[in-house]
């Protein structure tokens, strides 16, 4: 349940993070080795960021209903010890926007997809 708390939360942070950095024209592509040895480092910054940086989904290493289902029960969960747990509501309302949208079956860094285009996908 923890595990999945903190990668629901953190898949949604860094497809946010990334769309941040896009919008300000940062080297979105240097984050991770700039961030490297900080507080921000991560496991998941360092193997997921880069995958949503390059839009590299195919073919789906997971799938965003799967996440969306364990935020779920995770939620449910929280909600049994009577938690109020903000960062999880707003993952799985993020996952449970993007998967009614019909990317269930799409992978799960493609939540980064929910947010703004990448500057040259706009262009």
């Amino acid at each position: 349940m923890i595990n999945q708390l903190i990668v629901g939360s953190g898949y949604v942070v860094l497809a946010e993070a990334l769309t941040l950095a896009e919008a300000a024209g940062i080297n979105a592509q240097a984050l991770p080795q700039c961030l490297a040895g900080g507080h921000a480092d991560s496991s998941l910054l360092k193997q997921l960021y880069p995958q949503m940086q390059a839009r590299d989904f195919e073919p789906p290493r997971s799938y965003a209903r799967q996440l969306l289902k364990d935020l779920k029960a995770v939620k449910e969960y929280a909600q049994a010890l009577q938690l109020s747990l903000p960062m999880l509501e707003a993952a799985t309302r993020r996952y449970t926007d993007y998967v009614e949208q019909g990317h269930g079956m799409k992978d799960t860094a493609s939540i980064v997809n929910s947010y703004r285009p990448a500057p040259e996908a706009a262009a």
